[in-house]
């Protein structure tokens, strides 16, 4: 799942998942903290559109740019 996240957050994509109700808790709790670290810098990306810096997000041990 992490992988997927990097390559949508790096070309600005949305991305549509089917069957979460079957992931393991351990999984669901895991997939929750990649997608609340994304969330988090798409809302300090709001809060701050004309910023210089590109905003970029940690997922699996790399940076990954934000598209906007």
């Amino acid at each position: 799942m992490g992988r997927i996240f990097v390559g949508l957050c790096q070309v600005g994509a949305w991305g549509c998942f089917d069957e979460f109700n079957r992931l393991e808790e351990r999984m669901l709790s895991a997939v929750s903290q990649q997608i609340q670290g994304i969330q988090e810098t798409l809302r300090d990306m709001a809060c701050n559109p004309k910023g210089k810096d590109a905003l970029t997000v940690e997922l699996l041990g790399k940076q990954a740019s934000l598209k906007h």
